[in-house]
């Protein structure tokens, strides 16, 4: 399998937005030197006609269909190579979180923490505390929030707490794209971890 590392390539090296999009995934140092990343030329064996893209994680090698790949797509390969995600949940990671980074790159914005600690960091109650500081307003209860922003939350009658927080950063991250106060809202998740481990670390 021959390819060229990352920091080689043009598409990634003269584009300021594939840049952004691994600066964002980078923060807290989740990733490698883009000069340790490998692109292949080709597919691997047995990779799947109709993937779009793939990642071998173990050797911090990646491969695209086309090159430049989708901005999303490069982001979800990516969210690949950080470690300690829960191996289960590997693909919501990837899927969900790729909208995002590509949303928060192209704003300019480099998150307070790593953007896979909003699912890997989270719980309800620290959505309902960034919903609340994002919107500015006193929400008694997820059950509130997304019925004021017209989502009908069934998941948090039928599902336990890691489950339910899943579903709910989720519904907010589809959200992003369309209002910026659910973009708020991601940040603040994340401002709030970063505060919670600041807090830890300094008792």
């Amino acid at each position: 399998m021959s390819g060229k590392p990352l920091c080689e390539l043009e598409w990634f090296r003269d584009n300021s937005l594939y840049r952004r999009v691994y600066d964002v995934l980078s923060v807290e140092n989740a990733l490698p030197d883009p000069c340790e990343v490998l692109v292949l030329e080709t597919p691997p064996p047995g990779a799947d006609e109709s993937a779009l893209a793939g990642c071998l994680a173990d050797r911090r090698t990646v491969w695209f269909r086309s090159q430049p790949p989708p901005p999303a797509v490069f982001a979800h390969e990516l969210v690949h190579l950080i470690e300690g995600k829960e191996p289960e949940l590997e693909e919501v990671y990837a899927y969900n979180l790729s909208s995002l980074v590509v949303l928060l790159a192209e704003r300019d914005i480099t998150p307070p923490a790593n953007p896979v600690r909003i699912y890997r960091d989270t719980t309800l109650n620290t959505v309902l505390e960034a919903v609340r500081r994002a919107y500015k307003y006193p929400f008694t209860s997820l059950r509130e929030y997304f019925e004021f922003i017209g989502v009908l939350p069934e998941f948090l009658n039928h599902f336990e707490e890691r489950p339910a927080t899943i579903l709910a950063i989720t519904e907010i991250i589809s959200g992003a794209k369309y209002h910026t106060l659910m973009v708020n809202t991601a940040i603040e998740l994340l401002k709030i971890i970063k505060e919670r481990q600041a807090l830890s670390k300094a008792q």
